[in-house]
């Protein structure tokens, strides 16, 4: 990839004084590549680590908010890249470091339902995974694609994507198993979207020894995402879209018991689903319970995807209008989407 072709695109990005005051100082020996132009294994180590901070904010505030601290990354990485002179060693770390801001990125855009950003994002992370030599991380990406493709109702994309991302790294041991059950889960969701049963049960399978093995390398750092709450989150949506709500009732109840308090964003989420589980069943008491648990956190949390997940559920609701405690929920939901 030619260095003065790594360009990212941004748009009108929001403030957000706490992360601004967190990354607003350069670190030293980022300031001073900056400064200098020579690229030190110091330097490249200090934006991960920034990276990784943005990471968990996301993960924990939702989007909006870290699009400032986002913006700044990208700007250094990409002017690193395009300007600085860097030793062999350091070369694949920084277009790693790369590849993962994009892909962050797109997953931001993708949370806002821009989805068009969100494909040009992948793709540009897509190219710097690929001169880095890092096929985990790119597989990772085409792992984001497969679910965006899944979320505009695209199934073979959805499965196209998520069968290239597999056999870019294959299924051995010499992958971490953490990498993957993720891979056999996108696999998974994609094959549930097209309504091939047998296929989603297999790679759900798969999924799940993967996940138990526990074998192969370490996990890399930027997988931390990739965890039983989440894949016991994804199981139970394969068996929404199979029309099981049955089954995919206990599943969305581990994956909110495995989630953490400060696993805001993706904790909210799990809850909605699982409210539309019991709504689906007609256990109408404890949709209502949980939905509410779920609103406590988007009343916190900034995530356009997750408004739309409450927008579903209260439509899903609405033939249960005439119950009190649905009316009341249904209430509260129409507020909550009147503010945003």
């Amino acid at each position: 990839m030619d260095r003065r072709q790594f360009n990212v695109l941004t748009g009108a990005l929001l403030t957000a004084p706490g992360l601004y005051w967190m990354t607003a100082q350069a670190e030293p020996a980022v300031a001073a590549a900056m400064e200098k132009g020579s690229v030190s294994e110091t330097a490249v180590k200090q934006l991960e680590t920034r990276l990784a901070v943005l990471r968990v904010l996301d993960d924990t505030q939702g989007g909006t908010e870290l699009r400032v601290a986002l913006r700044r990354l990208m700007y250094t990485t990409r002017t690193l890249i395009q300007q600085g002179s860097y030793s062999p060693g350091v070369e694949p770390r920084l277009y790693s470091v790369a590849a993962e801001v994009c892909r962050l990125a797109g997953y931001l855009a993708f949370d806002e339902g821009n989805h068009g950003k969100a494909q040009r994002y992948y793709i540009t992370g897509l190219h710097a995974a690929k001169t880095a030599g890092n096929r985990l991380m790119g597989a990772n990406i085409l792992g984001f694609l497969s679910m965006q493709a899944h979320s505009l109702g695209n199934a073979q994309d959805a499965v196209a994507l998520a069968h290239t991302a597999r056999l870019g790294v294959g299924s051995s041991q010499e992958v971490p198993a953490n990498i993957r059950a993720m891979l056999a889960m996108r696999a998974a969701r994609a094959h549930a979207l097209a309504h091939n049963e047998a296929a989603c049960q297999r790679t759900l399978e798969e999924a799940r020894q993967a996940l138990e093995a526990n074998d192969g390398p370490p996990a890399p750092e930027w997988s931390s995402w990739v965890n039983p709450g989440g894949l016991t989150a994804d199981a139970g949506r394969c068996f929404m879209e199979l029309g099981r709500p049955d089954i995919a009732e206990p599943l969305f109840a581990e994956a909110a018991k495995l989630y953490g308090d400060y696993q805001g964003r993706s904790r909210m989420l799990v809850l909605l689903r699982w409210a539309s589980t019991h709504t689906a069943l007609k256990n109408l008491d404890e949709a209502v319970r949980i939905g509410h648990e779920a609103l406590d956190i988007a009343e916190q949390v900034d995530s356009p995807r997750g408004r739309a997940r409450v927008r579903d559920l209260y439509r899903q609701m609405q033939p249960h209008e005439r119950v009190a405690q649905v009316r009341e929920f249904r209430e509260r939901s129409r507020e909550l989407l009147k503010a945003a």
